[in-house]
């Protein structure tokens, strides 16, 4: 399994929502890789959105949910309008390609 694309992917759709969607002046990324687990959080302090409602265009919120549930992860998204997103991500049993 390619893990790396799979993880770049979903932070560079994260990014592109925030930037996009949410004109969020500010964003961060935590990526924490231990032995066997990769932990990932992105949150912007955008406008968020109400997470009931699911718009048309969201296909990129799908998108990002469906590529880590392929890679056996967990994906969440907290967010409530005014308040910005907070999105979190963990992959466990994970294994990188040494190069």
């Amino acid at each position: 399994k390619n893990y790396e694309i799979a993880l770049f992917r979903l932070i560079q759709e994260a990014l592109q929502n925030a930037v996009t969607h949410a004109e969020a002046t500010e964003i961060k990324v935590k990526i924490e890789i231990f032995e066997s687990t990769v932990t990932l959080v992105i949150q912007d302090n955008g406008q968020g959105f109400d997470p009931k409602i699911i718009k048309d265009d969201s296909f990129g919120l799908i998108g990002m949910r469906e590529r880590v549930e392929m890679i056996n992860g967990t994906f969440k998204i907290d967010t409530q309008i005014g308040k910005g997103t907070k999105i979190f991500v963990n992959i466990p049993d994970i294994t990188f390609e040494n190069d």
